[in-house]
This record gives structure tokens, C-alpha cells and sequence, in this order.
């Protein structure tokens, strides 16, 4: 398995690229402040944009490795930052991956 970092995709609806420091806003009122969401993360609730700016620069420097992937999902008629989704526990000897994500209900 040849690692090519998380490219950009495009279906009719939605846009799955890398992150932005523009997310911010949209990361906290979507997902990154919610209590219940963060839970299944294992991550923090943060409070503030910007405490999420800190954690999307970690995002955006990890984008420097082939071996990163983590995408926004953006809504294409809203232009809004709805969820995101990430593969972790990448394996490229045994081509094997977990998927997570999350993306906010319209």
C-alpha cells in the first residue's frame, strides 16, 4: 500500500479536504464543544476557538507526513465544516486501517 495523504474528494454533496485554521468556528459549534461527541474521541471538550486553533495546528502539520489522514467534510451548499473523518491505527504492511468519524445532522 503506497501512503498518499489525505487528497481532496469531491462527491455531489460534499468536500472532503485537509483542514483549515477557517474550521475553527464551524469545528466548535459542530463537534468539538459537544460533550457527547468528544466522549466517543476520547478527546477534550474544548471551549474556545481558540483552543481549537491549537488543535487544528496539529492537524495541519501532520498533513507534512504521507501517512496522515484526516479530512474535513464540508457541505458544499453551506460551505460549513459539518464533521470530519480520519484513519488511524494505520498498518500499510497488513493494508489495514480503523475509520472514524463524525458528521452533524442537517
Amino acid at each position: 500500500m503506497q501512503s498518499v495523504g489525505a487528497q481532496t474528494i469531491e462527491t455531489e454533496r460534499l468536500l472532503l479536504r485537509k483542514f483549515s485554521f477557517s474550521d475553527s468556528s464551524d469545528m466548535l459549534k459542530n463537534w468539538a464543544g459537544d460533550e457527547n461527541i468528544q466522549h466517543f474521541y476520547g478527546e477534550p471538550v474544548y471551549s474556545t476557538v481558540k483552543d481549537v486553533r491549537e488543535l487544528l495546528a496539529k492537524y495541519i502539520s501532520s498533513y507534512a507526513s504521507n501517512d496522515y489522514y484526516r479530512w474535513a467534510v464540508v457541505e458544499k451548499k453551506s460551505g460549513c465544516c459539518i464533521g470530519q473523518i480520519s484513519f488511524f491505527l494505520v498498518d500499510c504492511k497488513n493494508r489495514f486501517a480503523e475509520i472514524e468519524y463524525y458528521t452533524r445532522r442537517g
